[in-house]
């Protein structure tokens, strides 16, 4: 009935639908199963994956212990641990936590950011506020 021609196609495409389903069970099984897996804590370093969704790998980043937390700047984003807090176009000079209260300050370029011990943004002091413009130190 089928021709050798058509036989040899119909094979062909038959094993790259097959292929196809197993990439996406493969690929689905390991999304379901990420925090089993660790995934959620790898860093991602292959050049052509970042490219591809856009992502710029930042060599320059900078770091202050507050506490048992890390303040760090990756390129203009400012995160206490994984979390983001805020835009900051300067360098990070500095955190600090003020005793008694909890309150974290973070200074980054012109501003100081003032965060709660739940590390929510409560104020952004900048040279409107009479601070001195970049602050020398916190």
């Amino acid at each position: 009935w089928i021709s050798g021609q058509l036989k040899r196609w119909h094979r062909r495409l038959g094993l790259c639908a097959a292929l196809f389903v197993l990439v996406l069970a493969a690929t689905g099984l390991t999304l379901n199963h990420t925090s089993e897996l660790d995934l959620d804590s790898k860093q991602l370093n292959w050049s052509v994956l970042l490219a591809w969704y856009g992502i710029e790998s930042s060599s320059d980043l900078y770091s202050f212990p507050l506490g048992q937390q890390l303040v760090t700047l990756v390129g203009e984003e400012l995160f206490v641990d994984t979390r983001e807090i805020a835009h900051c176009s300067g360098q990070l000079s500095g955190a600090q936590r003020l005793p008694g209260s909890g309150l974290a300050v973070l200074a980054c370029g012109d501003e100081l950011f003032v965060l709660t011990p739940e590390l929510e943004l409560v104020e952004r002091l900048g040279s409107a506020h009479g601070l001195p413009s970049p602050p020398s130190r916190i």
